[in-house]
């Protein structure tokens, strides 16, 4: 989250991408989102999901469940 804070900051701008394709941006993305403007996950992956798909994505952002695991470690 730093890395967003410090380019949001500095007026410029954050890429976050990932080779698989199957959830670790959308997570990241999304954790940023609920962090930076105080939204539920849910919230926050929809925003995701709808910015996603305007951009011809098709993936949905992985579950609450998942997004847990993966902020605890124990996840990927």
């Amino acid at each position: 989250m730093a890395v967003f804070a410090g380019c949001e900051a500095a007026g410029g701008r954050a890429v976050a991408h990932c080779s698989g394709g199957v959830g670790r941006v959308g997570t990241v993305l999304t954790a940023w989102l609920a962090h930076r403007y105080g939204l539920t996950y849910e919230a926050a992956a929809a925003e995701v999901e709808a910015h996603a798909a305007a951009a011809g994505v098709r993936r949905k952002v992985p579950s609450v469940e998942r997004f847990e695991e993966f902020v605890s470690g124990s996840g990927w």
